[in-house]
């Protein structure tokens, strides 16, 4: 008995608890509350009253419309006990609160931390429950004034972003209620306004159980996102419209299908006309007018027609077509609604992507919506720049990672053209979306939630023919909730296929199209026939120093069909510009900007080809290369015969200017034209180059370089814009003779136990007898050395090393050029002009052997010659083979003949041609977020150091080099261990000395992906024995220093 008693209060009590969590779970806890009162999601439009208004096509410039944007009383608390309850009563004094901008993030204006993580929620994981302890709420408030000419108008409250979960006041009453923050949340205020004076009250919560839909990899930030605004409507209105403008089923003719759904709030029924116009240009090319019956409730209307011969819509001919919506009450104008349109298909079609009918090339990026000063709160300029960039570098396709993009970025990418990938806001990472149990992809209790934000997203963006794919979200798992949101979308909209990288060759993906695919899993799934395209949405991390080996990627993807690209992780960095207590101005990342109790994920969110404020990282340039739609091969090097390669998909090259060069050196020496008109889209053509005859000339190399140019200016892209390019190093030679040594002046050799002292005519040197180093090197009483040459294995390791473990897997190579036991040294004058060094160096860290033969000639050369003798091949992989010197910090002009301008590694190089090319040693330096690798040059023929007297020291390889030349001790780009604070690149300074590092090879930087991809083999140094020279040479005010490099003495 007593155990029965027990046994039901127990079940008496659960059910007590049960009920009790029920009644008070709030809507911001509850994933069947999506929202309350709210408008249902409808295309973005802004409805004129006049056919003049709606062609200016500013809603500013409406009487119906008033702009919410600007200064709110606000107040901000920890956690939801503590909000100001009853803030949104009339009578509430909220005079002295701070004043807030909107949109902005609060955390960017004072209040609180922004938090950026990667996979983990910013709380614990306890879905649907949010902690109350911390989970701040803004308090926002102002006043409007409601004109007298809205009387009899139904009016509506517009928030286009909202973080993360807001309740809405009118007046003192309670509106509703909304969460999904990257679509709109729309309220019918009619009944709560006034005309005059009227009082707004909003309340944002931090956190909600749609924060559990929002953990994409960037900063956790809240507050409000988008514009905010009144607009007011007729009370019969238009509530939405659906554009369909496709084509035949031979892609000639534009297949246009209209469906208008008026709304009618009356009993009573009315008539009202609705005209449709499609324009192209001025031109009229269809008109047509329906009369309408309307009753209480939705009303829709079908217009349908065919367009002759129609200017289809793609990323490289961006047609748009104007359509104009009239509904008028007999001759009465109540509303007019313009947008563009564009006619084109998206389709898998025989295993492809096709648009109007043919396979598509996607060069993609994945972009976030950031600004290094505001968050998400972007602005339209910002929006330009980025398709400017974007359309300069051969990019034209973008996924919106993670979520539905403000509504203006797609009128943009439907004007420029660029192909879009429109994906829902749905990300929940730190779920552990990969195991069935936890997923929310597959909690029935999060359905509604799942539907309500893919529904948001297609239909305010549905009439946009730039998004050519819907993706249901990202890194969330597989479901029940992704199937039902994937057959709604294909119920809904049958002219676009649908994505789901969670899918993987699931039912409910049209595309394979997984993230960080390495080339040999790509080139699997292409060996057969598949009924789906393989586009990665994700690859080549661009994380830091990154960008390695996307030639390869590509080289691949064009030798195979149904591999139809990817897009490149990430386009922009996630940092923010802020002023640290010293002054310098840096670019923030995870856990510079406050302390917050859970671990952040450091530069993770530094992964652009650009950074936050729109500059250029380096590697940008080997995507524009590897990108560009044109190529250039040679048939036969030797008879000047090229294959010209049109890689567009529907323009031919009749708009651009193709050229060749023919260059001696860095001296053009021929050029002419190249006939490409008429070459169609995926189409090829052998071509010949009529070059005239070369007096070829010792030591000089020939370099052709082919190039396409804009002819004219176009949307962003200016006349002459460079394209695309190749260049060809001809098969010619002719070997430099080599100087008669006697030629040069006398060396005097002095010799102590310690020393070695050379005196030449102009210049001295010391060798360390004890260290087997060169302590000193004098031109004319100037000192070029301020630290020794000597071997050096080791680079700053790089974001995507730190992933893959570099750091701890080669750690012995760090120092394994300081750590040297001096086994001989032996010096001989071999002639008065030329006098021997042999240093033998026991690298004792890692049981190996250096051997260096110097020659030393009487005009000052130095001939290094290097012999790396491994003992083992149990050592890891070296990163660097080569050798550094520090220079006095006033040898700051940097000249070289290699590849350039910008930096480049040996496996992204393909971007950086061979020239002549001088700056600065600083300008060599590219502040990446976080310090590392940096200012390398490949292929380097010579490279020179010099001060502002013409004094220096160049390096010429025998044949080519890897090297760097930095302003500042290197080790200033080491990193300091993970755990420990960490520098920025802005915070890198102007040194004392300048760092020479003079190398065989550098490894490749890799960027498969930044958390455990090596570097491809091809890019790496095994341990064997290496054998690599190069000349030292002083420089005395010549100013042709690619013909000084020229010279050649005997025995060099």
């Amino acid at each position: 008995m007593y155990k029965i008693s027990i046994a039901v209060l127990m079940m008496l009590l659960s059910v007590s608890i049960s009920a009790q969590t029920t009644a008070i779970q709030n809507d911001w806890e509850n994933p069947q509350v999506v929202g309350k009162n709210k408008e249902k999601p409808r295309a973005s439009f802004f409805a004129f009253r006049t056919s003049k208004r709606a062609i200016a096509n500013k809603k500013s410039n409406s009487p119906f419309f008033i702009d919410l944007n600007g200064i709110w009383k606000f107040n901000w608390v920890e956690k939801p006990a503590d909000r100001p309850i009853d803030f949104y009563k009339t009578d509430y004094n909220v005079s002295k609160w701070k004043d807030m901008k909107v949109p902005a993030h609060w955390e960017l204006e004072g209040y609180g931390v922004p938090i950026y993580t990667d996979v983990s929620y910013p709380f614990p994981n306890n879905e649907p429950y949010i902690p109350h302890d911390y989970n701040p709420v803004g308090s926002y408030k102002r006043e409007f004034i409601i004109p007298e000419n809205w009387n009899g108008e139904e009016i509506y409250i517009h928030f286009g972003g909202v973080r993360s979960a807001m309740y809405l006041w009118i007046n003192g009453e309670k509106v509703g209620y909304s969460q999904g923050s990257k679509t709109p949340a729309e309220f019918n205020i009619t009944k709560y306004a006034k005309a005059g004076i009227n009082q707004l009250a909003v309340e944002v919560y931090r956190f909600s159980d749609g924060s559990y839909l929002e953990d994409q990899d960037y900063w956790k930030v809240s507050g409000f996102e988008r514009d905010v605004y009144l607009f007011a409507r007729p009370k019969t209105h238009i509530n939405d419209f659906s554009v369909t403008a496709g084509l035949n089923s031979a892609y000639t003719n534009g297949i246009f299908h209209l469906n208008v759904e008026v709304a009618h709030p009356f009993l009573k029924s009315a008539k009202r006309n609705i005209s449709v116009q499609i324009l192209d240009g001025n031109k009229q090319i269809y008109t047509s007018t329906k009369k309408m019956m309307l009753k209480k409730g939705d009303n829709k209307v079908i217009f349908t027609t065919s367009v002759r011969d129609v200017k289809k819509w793609s990323a490289e001919t961006p047609n748009l077509y104007t359509l104009q919506i009239t509904l008028k009450s007999g001759k009465n104008i109540q509303e007019v609604i313009r947008r563009k349109i564009g006619f084109r298909t998206s389709e898998i079609k025989n295993g492809l992507l096709q648009i109007n009918g043919v396979p598509l090339t996607i060069r993609g990026v994945d972009r976030h919506e950031h600004d290094p000063d505001h968050g998400r709160v972007i602005s339209e300029e910002l929006m330009i720049r980025d398709i400017q960039l974007m359309k300069q570098f051969n990019i034209n396709a973008v996924r919106g990672s993670h979520y539905p993009n403000r509504e203006r970025w797609y009128e943009l990418c439907d004007q420029y053209g660029l192909y879009l990938i429109d994906e829902a806001n749905i990300e929940a990472h730190g779920s552990g979306p990969y195991n069935p149990k936890t997923t929310l992809a597959d909690k029935p209790n999060w359905k509604k939630a799942f539907l309500d934000r893919t529904i948001s997203m297609v239909e305010r963006d549905k009439n946009h023919p730039s998004i050519i794919i819907w993706s249901l979200g990202n890194e969330t798992g597989k479901g029940q909730n992704f199937r039902a949101t994937y057959k709604w979308i294909k119920n809904r909209d049958k002219t676009r296929p649908v994505q789901s990288e969670d899918a993987g060759l699931d039912s409910n993906t049209d595309i394979f199209c997984p993230m960080y695919d390495r080339m040999w899993e790509m080139a699997k799934y292409a060996e057969k026939i598949q009924k789906r395209p393989l586009i990665q949405c994700e690859y080549a991390h661009a994380m830091g120093n990154s960008v390695g080996n996307l030639k390869d990627y590509w080289d691949l993807i064009y030798k195979h069909r149904q591999l139809q690209g990817g897009f490149i992780w990430d386009w922009v960095d996630q940092t923010f510009r802020k002023v640290t207590a010293k002054g310098d101005t840096i670019f923030a990342y995870g856990g510079d900007m406050g302390v917050y109790k859970i671990k952040n994920d450091s530069n993770f969110c530094a992964n652009g080809l650009i950074t936050s404020d729109r500059k250029l990282h380096p590697h940008i340039w080997e995507v524009k290369k590897v990108y560009q739609p044109i190529a250039f091969e040679s048939v036969q090097l030797t008879n000047n015969r090229f294959r010209l390669i049109n890689r567009f998909d529907f323009l031919n090259l009749d708009d651009l200017d193709i050229s060749w060069n023919l260059k001696e050196d860095d001296k053009e020496i021929a050029g002419g034209k190249i006939n490409a008109k008429g070459l169609a889209a995926h189409q090829s053509r052998e071509f010949s180059i009529e070059i005239p005859d070369v007096d070829v000339k010792a030591g000089k190399e020939y370099f052709l370089m082919l190039e396409a140019r804009s002819k004219k200016d176009q949307a962003l892209v200016p006349k002459g814009h460079l394209i695309a390019w190749e260049q060809f190093k001809m098969p010619w030679t002719k070997d430099i003779k080599p100087i008669d040594i006697s030629t040069l002046p006398a060396l005097q050799l002095e010799e102590n136990e310690k020393e070695i002292k050379i005196e030449g005519e102009h210049f001295n040197m010391i060798f360390s007898k004890t260290e087997g180093k060169i302590k000193s090197y004098k031109l004319e009483g100037t000192e070029l050395i301020a630290r020794a040459l000597q071997a050096f294995f080791w680079r700053a390791v790089t974001d995507n090393d730190l992933g893959n473990g570099t750091p701890a897997k080669c750690k012995v190579w760090k120092d394994a050029g300081e750590k040297t036991k001096l086994l001989s040294f032996t010096s001989k004058q071999i002639n008065p002009q030329q006098i021997e060094i042999d240093v033998k160096l026991n690298l004792t860290s890692v049981s190996s052997k250096y051997e260096t033969h110097y020659l030393i000639s009487g005009n000052g050369d130095i001939l290094v010659d290097n012999q790396f003798i491994p003992y083992t091949d149990e050592l890891p992989m070296i990163p660097r083979m080569g050798m550094q010197m520090q220079l006095p910090k006033n040898f700051t002009k940097v000249e070289w003949f290699g590849r350039g301008p910008q930096e480049n590694m040996w496996d992204r190089k393909s971007g950086a041609p061979v020239g002549h090319y001088k700056g600065t040693a600083w300008e060599q330096y590219h502040p990446y977020v976080r310090p590392q690798e940096t200012g390398n040059k490949t292929d380097v023929r010579w490279i020179a150091l010099s001060n502002k007297e013409g004094k220096g020291l160049m390096a010429i390889g025998a044949p080519l080099l890897s090297a760097s030349a930095l302003p500042f001790d290197y080790k200033q780009l080491y990193h300091s261990g993970k755990g420990n604070p960490q520098k920025h690149g802005n915070e890198i300074k102007q040194g004392d000395v300048i760092s020479f590092q003079i190398d065989y090879k550098q490894m490749g930087v890799g960027g498969d992906n930044s958390w455990g991809a090596p570097v491809h083999a091809a890019y790496c140094l095994p341990v064997q024995p290496y054998h690599y020279r190069f000349i030292l040479r002083p420089i005395n005010g010549q100013k042709d220093l690619d013909e000084l490099s020229k010279k050649r003495y005997d025995n060099e």
